[in-house]
């Protein structure tokens, strides 16, 4: 899942391309926005399938069934996030477009996907499931 926002984060780079990175890739060539778009594409198979894993691990860690109707939720949650995605993504960034550009708009995109790869790694390194297999027998806030 890491791998994968890093990988988003230098495709939203090459994008613009950053102004720090003109020096290193053309300005205004059909050629790598479809380079970047692929890989960016690329990106998302190895962020969304992770993310549903880990949800899922989570969900099962906070006592709740491994059956149909918690995949059900988290598949709602995934779902609902790309959509709210997709509305705001293009929304905030036609705004930050008006004030600064396309191709800070898209290197200023780029830095926040490489900060969620670092909250990601942090959060699933610091906050693990307390067992493997899910926690049938977990006790939670309230439960003892």
């Amino acid at each position: 899942m890491v791998s994968g926002l890093i990988v988003g984060g230098i495709s939203l780079e090459m994008i613009g391309p950053a102004p720090f990175l003109t020096s290193i890739l053309p300005n205004k060539k059909i050629w790598l926005v479809c380079v970047a778009m692929a890989i960016n594409g690329g990106s998302a198979a190895l962020t969304i399938p992770p993310a549903v894993t880990v949800m899922s691990m989570y969900a099962r860690d906070a006592g709740m069934p491994d059956d149909m109707s918690t995949n059900g939720v988290i598949s709602g949650i995934i779902t609902a996030a790309c959509n709210l995605g997709s509305f705001t993504g293009p929304a905030i960034g036609g705004i930050v477009i008006g004030w600064i550009g396309f191709n800070w708009c898209a290197a200023i995109f780029g830095i926040v996907s490489f900060f969620q790869a670092i909250f990601t790694a942090v959060f699933i390194h610091f906050w693990r499931p307390s067992k493997p297999n899910g926690g049938s027998d977990y006790v939670g806030v309230g439960q003892e």
